[in-house]
Parts: C-alpha cells; structure tokens; sequence
C-alpha cells in the first residue's frame, strides 16, 4: 500500500505561520478559501493548500510600473 499521508497542520500552526489568530483561520477555513479536513472535531490543514492559499494572494511587483496608491482619497486636498 501506497504511504497517502500528508503533512497536516493545525489551526494553531497555520495562525503561526500567517502571522494571524487562530479566530482568522477559522474564518478563512468557514468561508472556503482554505481547503480543509476535519479529523474527529479538529481542523486540519494540508501544508501544500497552505502553500497554495499563500502563493494566490501573495502581492507581485513589476518593477518597471509606476507605485500607485491603494487609496487615492488619502491626504487629498479638499
């Protein structure tokens, strides 16, 4: 038989490597953004969907454009 194990991180583990609470990835996990196992009553995370999640949202730069300013309204005049 095939070893099928993945490494499986805890809510706790993930918090700690987003840099996040525990509360944040729960949420995450709830809304489907973070796929998830539940073995008995825990919460588990593969650590390539981790990698996955991070390398989706994780900021590019071109570093040939112009920096634009996430919120223009800021420090205008009025």
């Amino acid at each position: 038989m095939a070893d099928s194990c993945l490494p499986l991180l805890s809510v706790r583990e993930v918090a700690q490597r987003l840099n996040v609470a525990t509360s944040t990835v729960y949420k995450i996990c709830a809304e489907g953004k973070l796929p998830h196992a539940r073995v008995s009553n825990a919460i588990r995370v593969p650590e390539a969907a981790l990698a996955t999640y991070v390398d989706a949202r994780r900021l590019t730069s071109d570093a040939n454009s112009e920096p634009t300013n996430p919120h223009p309204k800021r420090g205008a005049c009025r």
